[in-house]
């Protein structure tokens, strides 16, 4: 699971809403603080993703929106 991290609690609750282990969930944050709308592709590319690798993408902006996609590279 990839998803956009503004912060720890909020990368921690999409995991739990999504029911993925957060050892499943690569974070950034703590690194490289709230990269806003380029954390999902930096932690894309962070994490070394390979063919055949299925990924959720998550992602939440102002108020209460949230969008996800599924790949499988």
């Amino acid at each position: 699971m990839i998803c956009h991290q503004p912060g720890q609690k909020v990368h921690q609750r999409f995991a739990e809403l999504a029911k993925v282990e957060i050892t499943k969930a690569p974070s950034t944050f703590k690194e490289l603080g709230n990269l806003t709308r380029a954390s999902i592709a930096v932690t894309l590319d962070m994490t070394g993703t390979k063919e055949s690798d299925r990924i959720l993408i998550l992602g939440s902006g102002s108020g209460p929106s949230i969008s996800q996609i599924g790949l499988v590279l």
